[in-house]
């Protein structure tokens, strides 16, 4: 029979605040088998299920421009569990709007022609309801804050108090070079926090992060706290895909010490990310974790696979050497799923929660691997449907495709270096009646994060290449693998 060392698994996923418990006893079934103590009723799964599939939502939403944004919004698919209906109201305005994604805008207070006439569509008059803030900076840095109310007005979980924090993934260039540069820019969080703020978990800790993916942040940290003051939430909710996934991890962990400090008004941060880059090592891994520990944090990160090709997402396995935050399965164990009970597919977590089965039969790694056993996952994977992107299932999450989200020629985003030589971002305060915007001025230049010779020397630092080698076993069931466990 299995022993297990611990009678209690620790959920620290966003599970453990719909459910009302973060601590599941487990006792032997009837068969010897493990299983829950309690389970939870339908409804509640159901619940959690549409909360990411909201946060799929508006990750996807985020590639468009702040005019679609606002329609998709407004439309009746938006905060449903619809997420097919929600990917083919986001294709239609494409398709409408196409045109006025390279048009140079007309609107008063435009910058060289930025924003482009499909970020407003509609001018407010800033008298109607208010939904949201859409924010662009000169560096490609784009995120979108959106209140609790709009959300509640869809969904009864939400709270009018509640602030949902979106960061956009790759789309442009620049993004990319941000994606490429993440491998050889290790660098130390401590060092690198916010002006005025300091650690308070990891102190003294090498908390290794890679500096590409905090520069950006860093550069729009002012707008980002004047929004936070501004909105001023009781539950953080941040979320994001690809880089914007990156972005929020990193972003989560930066709010997660300096919360209790700098905003105290936020009880409670809950990262939902999709198809995440690695952004830890194995010190900040375990600083992250302890505020997952500590209730105030929760973590659910979804990875997506081909559910025909059974081909799992790549990006979540780079940059190479670096982890991910959160608790897993260790790359050591078979079948944990089965052995364990500590699922991370999504139709096996549902089973363990629904039903209660659970299936029967460096010093800093080390404390982890100690850890993350009496842990459920905060990985939840999930299959890609679309047969087009079996060979990427990154373009596809919940039923949301990502296809066609890349800035061609002429697709600008709006923070922009303009003709007079200052830099500016982007702020657009979104509407029920339209858009209304404003160019800031940004002390930011805009210089590409290049590879340094002094950040891959620090010490606990990941190697600048090399480090865990992704192997797949063939004709192997996606569920079952020893493998694929970032």
């Amino acid at each position: 029979m299995f022993t297990r060392a611990s009678t209690t698994l620790k959920d620290t996923t966003l599970r453990s605040v719909i459910f009302g418990k973060k601590d599941f006893p487990v006792v032997a079934g009837p068969g010897g088998q493990m299983i829950l103590a309690e389970q939870v009723d339908k409804t509640a799964f159901d619940t959690y299920e549409q909360v990411l599939k909201v946060m799929g939502q508006l990750s996807r939403m985020l590639y468009c421009d702040a005019g679609i944004i606002r329609e998709v919004i407004m439309s009746p698919a938006f905060g449903t569990a619809d997420n097919v209906a929600v990917s083919a109201k986001i294709t239609e305005l494409d398709a409408k709007y196409n045109n006025l994604k390279r048009a140079p805008s007309t609107y008063p207070q435009s910058k060289d022609g930025r924003p482009m006439q499909s970020y407003v569509i509609t001018p407010s008059q800033g008298t109607a309801p208010f939904i949201g803030q859409y924010v662009s900076s000169p560096s490609d840095l784009t995120y979108m804050f959106l209140t609790g109310a709009v959300l509640q007005s869809k969904f009864s979980f939400f709270q009018p108090t509640d602030v949902v924090l979106i960061f956009k993934g790759s789309s442009t260039l620049k993004n990319f070079k941000h994606d490429i540069y993440s491998q050889f820019t290790p660098a130390d969080l401590s060092k690198m926090m916010p002006p005025g703020t300091a650690m308070s978990t990891g102190a003294g800790k090498n908390n290794i992060v890679p500096a590409s993916f905090i520069k950006p942040l860093l550069k729009s940290w002012e707008l980002l706290k004047q929004s936070l003051i501004k909105f001023n939430p009781t539950r953080l909710f941040i979320t994001g895909q690809s880089l914007g996934a990156a972005y929020a991890s990193v972003f989560t962990f930066i709010m997660a010490e300096i919360r209790a400090a700098s905003f105290p008004s936020i009880q409670s941060i809950h990262a939902i990310t999709f198809g995440s880059p690695t952004v830890v090592s194995d010190g900040a891994r375990n600083t992250f974790n302890a505020h997952l520990d500590s209730g105030v944090v929760t973590l659910d990160r979804v990875t997506s696979y081909g559910i025909y090709s059974r081909l799992p997402d790549i990006i979540p396995f780079i940059p190479a050497a670096f982890s991910h935050p959160g608790f897993q399965p260790l790359r050591t164990e078979i079948y944990p799923e089965f052995k364990t009970g500590r699922a991370y597919v999504l139709e096996t977590v549902r089973k363990v929660y629904q039903k209660g089965g659970l299936f029967g039969i460096g010093s800093e790694k080390g404390a982890y691997e100690v850890a993350t056993k009496s842990h459920m996952p905060n990985k939840i994977v999930i299959g890609a449907k679309n047969k087009i992107i079996q060979a990427f299932p990154h373009g596809e999450y919940f039923d949301i495709t990502y296809l066609g989200i890349f800035r061609l020629f002429g697709m600008k985003n709006p923070g922009l270096k303009a003709s007079d030589g200052a830099y500016y971002t982007f702020v657009a305060d979104l509407f029920e009646d339209g858009i209304k915007f404003q160019y800031v001025p940004s002390a930011e230049s805009v210089v590409a994060e290049e590879p340094t010779e002094t950040t891959a020397a620090l010490p606990g630092a990941p190697p600048a290449s090399g480090g865990r080698r992704v192997t797949r076993k063939k004709n192997h069931k996606h569920s079952r693998t020893r493998t694929n466990r970032r």
